[in-house]
C-alpha cells in the first residue's frame, strides 16, 4: 500500500510539473496575465514541493524545510514574480537593467566603440502578409516612410521628455513587423491589430483620402484616444517601431511595441475603463 501511495504521488508530482511548465511559458510570452500567471506559479510549487517532502518522507508526514531549502524557495518566487511583470519588483528589475546598460554605454563611450547594439527579445513569430515584404533596398517612398516614422517617434519622446517619462528607442526588428502590419492594412484599406497571442502589439491608425499627413496628425489621434494614448506615454516601454504604409490614396501606421516590456497594470482599459494610470495625465 505505501508503494502504491508513493507512486501515485509521483504521477501527480509529473502531472503538476507539467502543468506548471506549461503556466510558465504561457505568463512569460504574455499569453497570459501577469499576476494570475504569478500566482499560478507559486501555488504550484508550493504544491509540488509539499508533495515531493511527503514522498521522501517514509511515514507520509509533512517534514518542516530547512532554513536553506526556505531561502532558495523565495529567492526562486522573488524572481519568478519579477519576469512575469509583478510590481514593484519589475520596476526595481528594469531600472537595475537600465542602470548596467548606463555604465556599459558610458564604458563603449570612453573606448570610442560606436558599435550599435539592440535589444531583440521573443522574435520567433511573424505576421504574413498577403503582399510582399519590403525589398531590402528602400525605394524612395520607403525612405519616406522610415523617416516620417522616426519623426513620429521623436515627437512623442518629446512629450515624455516634458513629463518626465523616460525615453524610447527605435527597434530594427520590431520595425519589420511594424511595417508588415502597416502593408496589409494598406492593401485592405482598414484598421485592424495583429493576434494578440504575438509576442508584440500595436496602435493602428490610417484611412483614405491623402497621402501626405505629418507625424503631428499622427501623433495627436493617437495622443486624443484614451487606449492609444497609454502605448505612447507607457513608462515601462523601451523600445518601439513605427511602420507607415501607403495605398492608392491613402496611409497607414503601426506604432508597434514588445508585449513583454509592458506590466499588467499598463493594460489598465481592460480592468478599470474609467481609471487610467498617473503617468497617463
Amino acid at each position: 500500500m505505501r508503494y502504491f501511495k508513493k507512486l501515485l504521488l509521483n504521477l501527480i508530482i509529473i502531472a503538476l510539473e507539467i502543468t506548471l511548465i506549461l503556466v510558465g511559458v504561457n505568463a512569460f510570452t504574455g499569453k497570459l496575465n501577469p499576476t494570475i500567471g504569478t500566482v499560478s506559479i507559486v501555488g504550484l510549487l508550493i504544491i509540488i514541493y509539499v508533495l515531493i517532502s511527503q514522498v521522501q518522507n517514509k511515514r507520509f508526514r509533512y517534514k518542516r524545510p530547512g532554513l536553506l531549502k526556505t531561502t532558495l524557495f523565495v529567492i526562486l518566487i522573488a524572481i519568478i514574480a519579477t519576469f512575469a511583470g509583478c510590481q514593484p519588483l519589475a520596476d526595481w528589475k528594469d531600472k537595475a537593467f537600465d542602470y548596467v546598460s548606463g555604465l556599459l554605454e558610458s564604458h563603449d563611450n570612453n573606448t570610442n566603440n560606436t558599435t550599435e547594439t539592440i535589444n531583440i527579445t521573443r522574435t520567433s513569430e511573424t505576421i504574413t502578409p498577403s503582399t510582399p515584404k519590403p525589398t531590402i533596398s528602400p525605394t524612395p517612398t520607403e525612405d519616406k516612410a522610415i523617416l516620417l516614422g522616426k519623426q513620429v517617434l521623436n515627437k512623442v519622446n518629446s512629450i515624455r521628455d516634458e513629463k518626465g517619462i523616460p525615453l524610447l528607442s527605435w527597434d530594427d526588428t520590431l520595425y519589420k513587423y511594424s511595417i508588415e502590419h502597416s502593408i496589409a492594412m494598406a492593401n485592405q484599406r482598414e484598421l485592424f491589430h495583429s493576434d494578440m497571442n504575438l509576442p508584440y502589439a500595436e496602435n493602428a491608425w490610417g484611412g483614405e483620402g491623402s497621402k501626405s499627413w505629418g507625424a503631428e496628425t499622427i501623433v495627436n489621434s493617437w495622443m486624443n484616444s484614451s487606449k492609444h494614448r497609454t502605448w505612447l506615454l507607457c513608462p515601462h516601454l523601451k523600445h518601439i517601431a513605427v511602420g507607415i504604409a501607403y495605398s492608392n490614396n491613402g496611409m497607414y501606421a503601426s506604432w508597434t511595441f514588445w508585449r513583454n516590456e509592458t506590466v499588467d497594470s499598463d493594460w489598465w482599459y481592460q480592468y478599470t475603463p474609467d481609471s487610467p494610470p498617473e503617468w497617463w495625465y
